[in-house]
């Protein structure tokens, strides 16, 4: 019964908000608590973009943190996030599910609450990250879960988090 009514309120949630549901590409309606448990996740904040460059295969992106509540993340952060090149396979995704269905950008200004992983030798090599550099963070295309901050606020995920600290 509960399975029932679980996959009922899914289904009621990917009709009412579709973007909310694309934005994990297709991996369904995944809670933050079960995003940010993942062993590949390995940073949780809150932060809003403050700029962003785009290069051929992928996003260099800085952002202001103002809260965290995973690993150890200081006020402004640098994001990498691969995108799609047309007909070419995607980039290394850390171990996280690989892009389906649609590139769901973090939008300038607007907090999310961003889930992000340790570039592996990989992302690094793509990315043009120096060999060595084993603190800098990305995203899979599909943002590891991330979401805006207030999506998360409206469904109650911010308050399960708990208070979080401040960026170091």
């Amino acid at each position: 019964m509960r399975t029932i009514a679980v996959s009922l309120v899914s289904l009621g949630i990917q009709f009412s908000f579709p973007a909310l549901v694309l934005a994990q590409c297709g991996s369904g309606w995944l809670s933050l608590k079960d995003q940010m448990n993942r062993p590949a996740v390995t940073v949780v904040f809150r932060g809003s973009v403050l700029e962003w460059q785009r290069r051929e295969s992928f996003l260099v992106m800085t952002f202001e943190v103002n809260r965290v509540w995973k690993g150890t993340v200081s006020r402004r952060v640098v994001l990498y996030q691969p995108i799609p090149r047309p007909g070419a396979r995607p980039p290394a995704s850390g171990g996280l599910n690989p892009f389906k269905g649609g590139l769901r950008p973090f939008h300038m200004i607007r907090p999310f609450i961003v889930l992000a992983h340790l570039l592996n030798a990989q992302e690094r090599r793509e990315f043009g990250v120096d060999a060595a550099d084993t603190r800098s963070l990305a995203t899979s295309m599909c943002g590891d879960g991330s979401r805006p901050y207030s999506v998360a606020q409206e469904f109650g995920e911010v308050k399960s988090l708990g208070p979080g600290r401040g960026p170091q």
